[in-house]
């Protein structure tokens, strides 16, 4: 039998795992880690491999990471577009 808080915690955890991703991105579905072997960096900015699309400081898709990895927003999802990009700071 489950326990009401222990089935509390396992129906928040999910929403607590994306709940800093930027909705204007992907209204919190579309986001997932990534690996840093997906992303290079380039003199025009982040480029996550297999796309032509990078991301710089002054862009509208670069994010701020809030943890120490890459996550990318897919939209719409399947599409292999990414729409942002959420980039660790150099230091962590």
């Amino acid at each position: 039998m489950i326990r009401p808080f222990a089935l509390l915690l396992l129906t928040t955890m999910p929403a607590l795992a994306h709940g800093w991703y930027d909705p204007a991105c992907c209204s919190d579905r579309d986001c997932a880690p990534i690996a840093n072997t997906e992303v290079e960096w380039t003199p025009k900015g982040w480029h996550v491999i297999g796309e032509d699309r990078f991301f710089g400081h002054g862009d509208w898709g670069f994010r701020r990471s809030e943890d120490t990895g890459w996550h990318r927003c897919e939209f719409p999802l399947g599409s292999g577009r990414t729409r942002c990009l959420y980039v660790p700071d150099p230091g962590l």
